[in-house]
């Protein structure tokens, strides 16, 4: 059975738990979702707010016989007895509150002063008691309320003694406050503490407590190189498939700490996916089919077979916590597990291991780099490696020690990077880059400031004329990133070839799209020579594409046959690792032999680059150029290349106004006076379709429109709308589609993903 309930910070959650063949085990468990700044702030032991919740809700509880409390920092286990000690107090805050309800008035009717006393006595039952039932002591902490009680009671006998007017009424409400504290009195903590010595009663809050339940059970992240816990700031926590990520602010380091919490397997013991492991068999899941399977089918077949053994063995545990657990288990099993968590991120970008012993360590997407706990054993990394290799069909021994590859599974892709003995001398070297599961999108681009809705126009008015489009950048600045975003909003009737070595693309087919996917060898592949992508771009004449996805160029083959390609009409998206335009240029021409002439080809050259500070990484567009192409005898020589009169900056990132701004007149740009002269297009036509294109962007951008789905709809339909109107009437109307097109988005804005 299970039952769930929410109280403020706290979802409350009751497991009835079968341990053994005849009992059954009641267990409460509170997942506080609020991130407290310091450990003991969500222990609830030392934690006012956390103890009060506790209270409150065992106070309405018969049959609980153990407790969990969960919180993004610490996870804290009270076993049968604990729970008794709790339970016993909500039981006594219960009577106490019934006691209180005997109460006439607090002082005599006939007193000259009796106001004055009554409020001070009100004010003191408020502390203890709450004011509307709000921030009661006896809640936060019974001892001190108990404590608060006696003193009170002491006090007030001390006055009755003194033999006045007022003495009948002291003795009154010493009485009273005997009679609150008396079910206090009972419970087996109070008594405890009244047994103890001075110096312990003395100490601070969430020392006393933790000396009263010395078995309690925490777990927290341990930070090897800063062991003061109070050193420490939780700044993030959300969920991960079955994983609880938390993410800390370390002071006095650079880097975030990222910690990974497996919360179901915690819950139900340690040995939960042992067990499954050794009474299931991992082999038997695999012998119902014949051949290989890829890392993505065996974990559905693997999960499918754990959640079986769960719903029969386990049956206790609820459908929800079996799934993370099945899911868990599908990962152990293939050797993936520690690293898992990693994969199914979809804020981790990239994570690394430079050698066996020491930590992993991740780019996060909104916290930059973090350090991990997460440290690799040489046979898990054996196990990562094996199914990598498999996975990839590529040789990786001490003749190719290099493998780069691509995993694509329903629940990650990401590109893997392995590197071992004799090339890296300790050992191994791993390198995981992540592609989001969810892919970035123009709109999403433009909310996140890496362009904005202006160059994305000026980027699909050129797009849609096929004009050339090549994104430079250094290693992780979100090249390949963006030309995915420009790929997937080109018209569906296109015939898009893609040529890449890992496959990073995103696939359109499902939307009506048409695509042809080649995949050549890798640069550090066995069989360069028979299926490289230099010898694959030059076959693409005979392909008939209308337009190209070359990925990433990386040799100077590759160049060399890329350029062929442009000098022979065909036009495309691809990436070049360089630190500037004017780098680039540079390495194609003296590194990879390229002629200067070849250079006329290019149309658009993008720059993008991490603007890295000390606590986070931004992804920007700094530069949008263009190569004039029409004076040819500035092509004969590198030094003529280079200067401004060929490379005419279109957009240029300005640093003290944090913005991508124009640099020209967008009429007369290069590529666009490539493009009149194959087809003219008058200056009021341009801006017409420019602002349509522009004002599509910002409303999808300010709608926060990003999924895939919805944008290509979007696209498509107002690509058929051109169409149709140019069928029609033989022109444009550029205001009429943009109404349109916004009251379609309108449409969507409401509607699910």
């Amino acid at each position: 059975m299970w039952a769930s309930t929410q109280k403020n910070c706290t979802k409350i959650e009751r497991i009835f738990e079968k341990k053994d063949s005849k009992e059954v085990v009641c267990k409460l468990i509170f997942r506080c979702d609020k991130q407290c700044e310091n450990i003991n702030e969500s222990d609830p032991k030392s934690s006012p707010a956390c103890m009060s919740e506790c209270l409150r809700i065992l106070k309405e509880e018969n049959n609980v016989d153990e407790i969990v409390f969960f919180s993004p920092v610490i996870i804290n286990s009270f076993n049968k007895a604990q729970t008794e000690y709790l339970l016993e107090i909500a039981k006594a805050i219960s009577r106490t509150f019934k006691e209180k309800l005997k109460f006439g008035k607090l002082v005599q009717i006939d007193c000259p002063k009796g106001s004055v006393c009554e409020n001070k006595r009100k004010s003191f039952l408020d502390m203890i008691f709450g004011k509307d039932n709000k921030n009661a002591l006896i809640y936060q902490d019974p001892i001190k309320a108990y404590l608060e009680l006696k003193r009170e009671e002491t006090h007030s006998k001390a006055l009755a003694r003194e033999k006045n007017r007022c003495s009948s009424c002291f003795d009154k409400f010493a009485t009273m406050l005997e009679n609150l504290g008396m079910p206090l009195e009972e419970t087996k903590i109070i008594k405890r503490y009244n047994t103890l010595k001075p110096n312990i009663k003395n100490k601070p809050r969430h020392v006393l407590y933790n000396y009263l339940f010395p078995s309690i059970q925490i777990e927290a992240p341990s930070i090897s190189y800063e062991n003061e816990l109070e050193n420490r700031l939780l700044i993030d926590t959300y969920e991960v498939g079955p994983y609880i990520v938390t993410i800390f602010l370390v002071r006095s380091s650079t880097e975030k700490f990222y910690h990974v919490y497996e919360m179901d397997t915690k819950l139900f013991g340690k040995d939960i996916l042992k067990e499954i492991i050794t009474e299931h068999g991992i082999n038997q899941i695999l012998t119902s089919k014949k051949g290989f399977f890829k890392i993505g089918e065996v974990i559905k077949i693997r999960k499918n077979e754990a959640l079986n053994y769960l719903r029969v063995k386990h049956p206790e545990i609820p459908v929800s916590s079996s799934e993370k657990i099945a899911e868990i288990f599908s990962y152990e099993s293939i050797g993936i597990g520690c690293i898992a968590p990693l994969l199914l991120d979809p804020n981790v970008e990239e994570f690394y291991l430079d050698k066996e012993g020491t930590n992993i360590y991740l780019d996060h997407r909104k916290w930059g780099r973090c350090r991990t706990s997460i440290s690799l054993t040489e046979k898990e990394i054996e196990r990562i490696i094996t199914r990598v290799r498999a996975e990839s069909e590529i040789q990786l021994d001490e003749t190719k020690p290099s493998l780069k590859t691509e995993i694509i599974t329903d629940d990650f892709h990401v590109r893997s990077s392995i590197d071992i003995s004799p090339l890296v001398p300790e050992g191994v070297h791993l390198d995981f880059r992540k592609l989001r599961k969810n892919p970035f999108t123009i709109p999403e681009l433009i909310k996140n400031k890496t362009l904005n809705a202006q160059v994305a126009a000026y980027l699909l008015f050129c797009l849609l004329r096929r004009m050339n489009i090549t994104v430079i950048g250094e290693p992780g600045a979100g090249k390949t990133t963006l030309i995915n975003a420009l790929d997937i909003i080109t018209p569906p009737d296109w015939r898009k070839i893609y040529l890449e070595d890992v496959v990073e693309s995103i696939s359109q087919t499902e939307y009506g799209n048409h695509q042809a996917l080649f995949k050549v060898e890798p640069f550090e592949g066995e069989d360069v020579k028979r299926r490289n992508k230099s010898r694959e771009i030059t076959r693409l004449l005979h392909r008939s594409p209308d337009w190209v996805f070359l990925g990433e160029i990386q040799t100077d083959q590759d160049s060399q046959a890329m350029f062929h390609a442009l000098s022979s009409g065909i036009s495309g998206l691809q990436t070049c690792h360089g630190a500037s335009v004017e780098d680039m240029i540079l390495r194609w021409v003296v590194h990879h032999g390229v002629s200067p002439a070849c250079l006329r080809d290019l149309c658009i050259i993008i720059q993008i680059n991490h603007l890295k500070t000390y606590s986070r990484r931004d992804r920007k567009i700094l530069r949008v150029c263009e190569i004039d192409y029409k004076n040819r005898e500035m092509f004969k020589d590198i030094q003529s290349v280079l200067s401004p009169d060929v490379i005419k900056d279109i957009f240029l990132w300005k640093p003290k106004e944090q913005e991508l701004v124009l640099s020209c007149e967008l009429y007369n740009t290069p590529t666009l006076e490539k493009i009149k002269s194959l087809n003219y297009i008058d200056e009021k036509s341009f801006f017409s379709e420019l602002g349509t294109y522009q004002k599509i962007f910002s409303v999808l951008a300010e709608n926060e429109i990003f999924d895939l789905s919805r944008n290509i709809l979007i696209f498509h339909t107002l690509y058929a709308l051109i169409s149709e109107q140019e069928m029609q009437k033989g022109v444009v109307d550029w205001e009429n589609i943009r109404r349109t097109i916004i009251e379609e988005i309108k449409k969507l804005k409401n509607q699910n993903p």
